[in-house]
């Protein structure tokens, strides 16, 4: 709403150009507009939920006492070990363990980190001969396994987590790391460092 000023002088005496008064307007209903729309807005705005990855954990009374036997074409082990380094091998600890270029490492890069392996994986368990990679529901059998020493970053398991739903890894588990997968991490991480 605008308002007239009244000008002050009076006119008394002066002869001349008389002044124009200045419009001048009044701004407090704006204010209450303002705080209106920010109240409207933030009542109706809707925030960004976190989003959490789902993971199936077993039912702990139904535990079987001998897991069933995995067949060592279809295995991979990822170790999460220090400083941000990934291991991993593929069958068994021991034939790992026996083979100097058995555990090998990678990082978390897109093009050519862990992602990389996993799908190259799981491309190689699909072309075993008879269907021995593909199961009756027309899954890929990659099993992997994720293991972490205590030295490990936390942000790591999310990002392996992150993996498996990316590369669709129906079949993975997150054990506890035996005491030689221990001794073939602090080994590996030796020529890691060097490297």
């Amino acid at each position: 709403m605008a308002e007239i000023a009244e000008n002050p002088q009076g006119g008394g005496g002066k002869k001349g150009r008389s002044k124009k008064p200045s419009p001048r307007v009044d701004l407090t209903p704006m204010v209450d507009l303002a705080f209106l729309l920010i109240t409207f807005f933030m009542l109706t705005t809707s925030l960004s939920k976190p989003k959490a990855m789902e993971i199936a954990l077993p039912d702990t009374e139904n535990i079987p006492v001998d897991p069933p036997p995995v067949d060592d074409d279809v295995v991979m082990t990822v170790l999460l070990a220090p400083k941000n380094v990934v291991l991993y091998y593929f069958g068994s600890p021991e034939k790992a363990a026996a083979d100097p270029n058995g555990i090998k490492s990678t990082t978390f890069d897109k093009e050519s980190g862990i992602r990389k392996v996993i799908l190259d994986k799981k491309k190689a368990v699909a072309a075993l001969p008879n269907g021995l990679g593909i199961d009756s529901k027309k899954n890929n059998k990659t099993m992997v396994l994720i293991k972490a020493v205590d030295s490990s970053v936390y942000g790591n398991m999310v990002d392996v987590l992150d993996e498996m739903h990316i590369a669709d890894i129906k079949f993975y588990a997150i054990l506890p790391i035996s005491e030689p997968e221990k001794t073939l991490v602090d080994n590996s991480m030796k020529k890691v460092v060097q490297k």
